[in-house]
């Protein structure tokens, strides 16, 4: 079972630009599809509310809307801060799950005791000099296969096999927030940050992956689709995806259910397109679903761009027993003990990482 190569030849490593954009060009063709041309009547972004917190802490919630004729698409997120002299370093986090209440019905049965600010402690990221901002990308697209095409997809459906689809239209929020950045004087445009856990961590590596004024991503449980190898998968593999998720990928990825081994490309190839910014990739030991031998192994085989644009690659190719992280490279992992999910664990590694890579 042949894998595709990341670099083809010494000269791929040479023009890796050009390389670059040709793995880019793979997975718009074939998985996550291509975002349109787009041209809209009108947009912006509205504060909507801000409240200084008795805790010190400031909330600010946005808007952002798009206008095409007499539809519009919305666009909602939260930002948490405390006030700083400095430019405030930022992470984002992927949101799909906000306005799906099959997921949060899941979750109370999945863990019925788990803290739901645990995948995304906004709070405290505060409290440690960072503005965290949740995106509820679920606003712009919602997670169902049909209503989906509400939103952004009603503006701008996907056109033939390599149209778009929610999770591209996800990746493609999450940029329009680093426009709303860039825009502010308060952030530090060298440490914007992007987080997601499962379907958001498969979102937040596609988006990093167009968009490299993001400068550092943690996929958590991002599996099939995400960080997972689609070669030699077990667990959740293209037909199941394809078939509970059809709106997650554009339809010609379709076509590789139970082929995975006909793709030209496998996930370690996206992880690829992260290099050289820092990337955390975690499993759970208790989520064979994703499959983390595969998250593993795509983190193992992306080093090789990371060695030819001079960063580290993990520091080890054995793949860990939970709760022991592999993290002095460039590329970090780890399994932590446990079900599918973020957890406090996860952050407690990430963060420390992040602040080593981006010196902040």
């Amino acid at each position: 079972m042949a894998i595709p190569q990341i670099f083809r030849d010494e000269s791929d490593k040479k023009n890796w630009n050009k390389r670059r954009e040709e793995i880019l060009s793979l997975f718009e063709n074939y998985e996550y599809g291509k975002v349109p041309e787009m041209c809209f009547d009108n947009q912006g972004c509205i504060l909507m509310e801000r409240q200084e917190l008795t805790s010190g802490h400031i909330k600010e919630c946005y808007g952002m809307f798009f206008q095409k004729g007499k539809n519009y698409a919305n666009l909602r997120f939260d930002l948490v801060y405390r006030e700083s002299e400095k430019k405030l370093p930022v992470m984002m986090q992927v949101d799909p799950f906000a306005n799906n209440p099959l997921f949060v019905a899941m979750m109370k049965n999945y863990a019925p005791n788990a803290k739901m600010d645990e995948r995304f402690p906004m709070y405290d990221f505060a409290d440690q000099g960072i503005a965290a901002i949740n995106v509820d990308v679920g606003s712009l697209s919602f997670d169902d296969p049909v209503k989906s095409n509400f939103g952004m997809l009603e503006l701008y459906p996907p056109e033939g096999p390599n149209g778009w689809c929610a999770l591209g239209v996800w990746a493609w929020a999450m940029s329009r927030v680093v426009d709303f950045i860039y825009a502010d004087t308060r952030f530090d445009l060298d440490r914007i940050m992007i987080a997601g856990c499962s379907r958001a961590g498969k979102t937040a590596l596609w988006a990093a992956a167009q968009d490299e004024r993001i400068t550092g991503v943690f996929a958590s449980v991002s599996g099939c689709c995400g960080s997972a190898m689609h070669r030699g998968k077990t667990g959740e593999r293209i037909a199941s995806i394809v078939k509970e998720f059809p709106h997650w990928s554009c339809a010609k990825f379709k076509e590789y259910a139970d082929r995975e081994e006909e793709l030209p490309f496998d996930q370690h190839m996206l992880l690829a397109l992260i290099a050289p910014r820092p990337l955390y990739i975690t499993s759970a030991s208790e989520d064979d679903w994703a499959c983390p031998p595969k998250e593993f192994e795509s983190c193992v085989l992306a080093g090789e761009a990371y060695r030819a644009l001079g960063k580290r690659s993990l520091s080890s190719e054995v793949f860990p027993e939970p709760n022991c992280p592999i993290s002095e490279g460039t590329i970090a992992y780890h399994i932590r003990k446990g079900p599918h999910g973020c957890k406090t664990y996860d952050w407690e590694n990430v963060i420390p990482f992040m602040r080593r890579e981006l010196n902040f």
